[in-house]
């Protein structure tokens, strides 16, 4: 027990999270649940006591991200020290005097050091060790310079649509539950790109977003493939079969969700950090996404991204179809090849052979070998 300025410091919690965890939903949950329903109560003299978290950012929903969502309600104070000043850090602490770029403590560690932590822990630990972010400013997974913002895609694009159903159980500390989400991706041949062109989400009943699904299928019109997950219980099974048997005249498909959400993703996270993914501007969604893009997978939520990456996998076949995906585009480009060049050859054939002339045969046949003997 320490005393300082005449508050009693009860109880210390130094890293809550095992970082090879953190990744682990009903782990995390754990913890919070250990928080608020064990620790709570803990303090020797709550009038006096006081807690104190001594942690790195490990998750958006991490025991320090908990306890910041819960500020309006409880009187905590969040010191947060970045080893690299940035001004749009989200949790600056108001009296740092540092400017944009400054280090915390230069004269132990310099920018050399700190630029060995970066190459040796990469973005994800060093965001979250050095910088007390969830996530890398600039994004990790996905980052925001990969992504351009147009007004329209082509119309030569081919559409699919998936969803990202909330799950009905109930979970542990679900105070910020999951979403229903859903997104609209194409695929145009004429620019090699893939363009998002909707994403929306929702917190409502499942008769609600049953009736979006209907809606949206009647927008997009039956030439779009529309996507559902299937979910491995039974009760799973029975909802995709129903959803299917809704969708009845559409091209709808239930997909199993095999492997976790990041390996999902990693065929969507390829095209996109080449440069071959669009978004369609729209005020309404485009930010929201980003955000979520740019945090994934260590963000609050990840719905919208599974739904886009569901949306691209089924025009892509799936993520372990890509390599086929390709492989047909070339084979495309091949015959298209070969087909010009026949062509082309069956019309000089054409020209050669229209001609009477001998001498005019020969030179088209032989070019500057020929040599006429009657000059």
């Amino acid at each position: 027990m320490i005393t300082r300025n005449a508050v009693t410091v009860a109880n210390c919690v130094d890293d809550p999270h095992n970082v090879r965890e953190a990744e682990s939903t009903r782990k995390r949950e754990g913890t919070l649940e250990w928080w608020d329903e064990a620790m709570s109560s803990r303090l020797n003299d709550p009038q006096t006591g006081a807690f104190v978290i001594i942690q790195q950012r490990v998750h958006e929903s991490d025991l320090l991200g908990h306890v910041l969502r819960q500020k309006m309600a409880l009187p905590y104070t969040y010191l947060c020290l970045p080893q690299i000043y940035e001004s749009d850090h989200p949790n600056r602490w108001f009296r740092d005097p540092r400017k944009e770029g400054g280090l915390l403590w230069p004269a132990r560690i310099r920018q050399q050091e700190i630029d060995e932590f970066r190459a040796v822990q990469g973005p994800y630990a060093f965001a979250g060790q050095q910088q007390q972010r969830p996530a890398p400013r600039e994004g990790g997974y996905f980052k925001r310079t990969w992504f351009k913002i147009e007004r329209e895609a082509p119309a030569d694009c081919t559409w699919s649509r998936a969803w990202d159903l909330a799950a009905t159980e109930e979970q542990l500390i679900k105070s910020d539950p999951d979403w229903t989400a859903t997104a609209k991706v194409g695929f145009s041949r004429s620019m090699g790109k893939w363009y998002i062109k909707h994403v929306q989400r929702w917190r409502v009943d499942p008769h609600k977003w049953r009736m979006f699904m209907l809606e949206l299928a009647k927008s997009d019109g039956k030439a779009c493939k529309q996507t559902i997950p299937r979910e491995p219980s039974q009760a799973g099974k029975d909802q995709s079969a129903d959803l299917v048997r809704m969708y009845a005249g559409y091209q709808i498909q239930a997909e199993p969700q095999t492997g976790d959400k990041l390996a999902r993703a990693t065929p969507f996270a390829a095209q996109a950090g080449a440069g071959h993914v669009v978004i369609i501007e729209d005020q309404n969604w485009n930010d929201m996404f980003l955000n979520e893009l740019t945090s994934f997978p260590t963000g609050n939520h990840d719905d919208m991204v599974d739904a886009v990456a569901s949306a691209f996998n089924r025009l892509t076949d799936g993520a372990s179809g890509l390599l086929d995906f390709y492989r047909s585009r070339v084979a495309e480009r091949e015959q298209e090849r070969q087909q010009a060049e026949t062509t082309a050859s069956t019309q000089e054939a054409h020209r050669v052979v229209k001609t009477d002339n001998v001498a005019d045969l020969a030179r088209a046949l032989l070019g500057d070998k020929f040599r006429d003997p009657d000059r």
